[in-house]
């Protein structure tokens, strides 16, 4: 169970909600993460508005690459970064572009 690989995000937050309730979990039979795995901690969510879904920061980009590319108005303002997806649906985009990644 440790060991497993989660095919989608729905997945992993169904698992770790189990873990929650629990209440412990015992990281001695987890693997260590290796360096092809980037963790990321940051979301860019828009501050106001109808479409508030939170994207994956990877420090330069948006993992969907919607930032660079113009998708999302850069110059607005609208954007912050938070440490959590502050209970917002996360970009389909970006969940399947990290998927790829990891």
């Amino acid at each position: 169970m440790h060991r497993h690989v989660f095919s989608n995000l729905a997945e992993a937050v169904k698992f770790l909600t189990k873990v929650e309730k629990r209440g412990e979990i015992n990281l001695e039979y987890w693997d260590i993460l290796s360096d092809e795995v980037i963790i990321h901690d940051k979301f860019l969510i828009r501050k106001k508005g109808k479409k508030q879904k939170a994207h994956i920061w990877t420090r330069k980009d948006t993992s969907c690459k919607m930032w660079s590319t113009g998708g999302l108005n850069s110059l607005s303002g609208a954007y912050s970064l938070f440490n959590s997806c502050m209970e917002k649906e996360i970009c389909t985009m970006c969940v399947n572009n990290q998927h790829k990644n990891c």
